[in-house]
């Protein structure tokens, strides 16, 4: 019964919205629909919802696209659990090296798929950067006996699919962000508010500043219409793209943490301020700090 339910209700709302992203009112409208479902549904089937959700969120791109995010799930799921049983160590690392492959086949497709084939037949799955680096770590955390693998696949599913995360979102660790999500949250008045004050914040970088810094840019360096313009505002334009890159990139992090805590649900912090970083190799510890703490473990 809930397996027919996951399956038909992102079916239905796929029919009213289309390609949702933080900045169309569609997405509000289906992010207030989604919040007054997941709150007023009975505390043990929360979960269910909110992964019902995110299936349908990622429907919205198209039906087709869920052929990338199955086979990475069932991939990353499956080989975790070969992995854990085996006993032999070279064939923990085949079955690591099996799995892991068939991620970077499929990314390295999407990436640069339009330099050997048309362009416009290339399917871009939404978040697979995101979800490739998350399972990949997953699945070397459970050959380094560091996690364990994840028996239950629709907790694993929604680890992947979790909608506040898969658009813009952090690279979370497995074991962590998978029980948060799987607890099935009461209803936090501060907590809401809070999140809801990281979303407008988050909007008002992506919109009203890093929007706004490209038009400038393109106004000042569009058609070499530079030379028109003094010194100063040319050093200016030059600078813009870095800052328009940091707030629209940041804003829609703060914008899934956002309303990721309005569900109660934590998400880690992608960004800690690079720009007034002392030093180079402290701007990178606070540039996609989740990147960088992947790469390290």
């Amino acid at each position: 019964m809930i397996s027919a339910i996951l399956f038909a209700v992102p079916t239905i709302i796929t029919g009213f919205f289309n390609n949702l992203t933080f900045v169309n009112f569609a997405f509000y409208c289906f992010l207030l629909l989604a919040v007054i479902l997941y709150y007023s549904s009975p505390l043990r089937i929360r979960k269910y919802v909110l992964l019902t959700i995110s299936i349908a969120f990622y429907a919205t791109w198209g039906v087709v696209q869920f052929a990338f995010v199955a086979v990475a799930s069932v991939t990353a799921y499956v080989g975790a659990i070969l992995i854990e049983k085996t006993e032999s160590k070279p064939k923990k690392k085949l079955v690591l090296f099996t799995s892991v492959t068939v991620m970077i086949v499929m990314l390295l497709y999407v990436k640069l798929g339009k330099l050997f084939f048309d362009a416009k037949s290339i399917i871009v799955p939404l978040g697979i950067s995101y979800y490739t680096f998350s399972v990949i770590g997953y699945l070397a955390d459970v050959y380094w006996g560091k996690e364990k693998s994840e028996k239950k696949f629709m907790k694993f599913l929604f680890f992947i699919l979790y909608f506040p995360k898969i658009l813009e979102g952090s690279i979370e660790k497995y074991r962590p962000l998978a029980d948060r999500l799987f607890e099935g949250h009461k209803f936090d008045y501060k907590q809401f508010c809070f999140g809801l004050q990281i979303m407008v914040y988050g909007a008002f970088k992506k919109l009203v500043v890093a929007d706004r810094l490209v038009i400038l840019t393109n106004e000042i360096f569009g058609k070499e219409s530079y030379v028109n313009y003094g010194r100063a505002i040319v050093i200016a334009g030059a600078i813009f793209p870095a800052l328009q890159m940091y707030a629209d990139f940041s804003g829609c992090m703060d914008m899934a943490l956002g309303m990721s805590q309005a569900l109660g649900i934590e998400l880690r912090k992608n960004f800690n301020h690079p720009f007034f970083s002392k030093s180079a190799a402290e701007f990178w510890r606070r540039w996609h700090i989740t990147l960088g703490v992947w790469f390290k473990d």
